[in-house]
């Protein structure tokens, strides 16, 4: 059985406001490292966050449109290995 994986936004500077825009996989769906996961956007851009492991979306704990903040846990993806 493989290794649950917690996923979180990394840390970005200043006390913006931030929202997860949009999810590029759902749950269930199989993501390879390096392929993009998330979007978030802060006042001054839109960031694309890319996985940082491969395996399956197991669980996402944010909903697009709401509100985010520098290394919130937003999702779980579970490893194969």
């Amino acid at each position: 059985m493989g290794q649950r994986v917690a996923i979180t936004l990394p840390s970005y500077e200043g006390e913006c406001t931030a929202y997860l825009s949009f999810w590029y996989k759902d749950v269930g769906d199989e993501v390879e490292a390096g392929e993009d996961l998330l979007e978030y956007e802060t006042d001054k851009a839109a960031v694309t966050m890319e996985a940082p492991v491969s395996g399956r979306v197991a669980e996402i704990l944010v909903a697009e449109d709401e509100a985010v903040h520098p290394e919130m846990l937003v999702a779980y993806i579970e490893t194969e290995d």
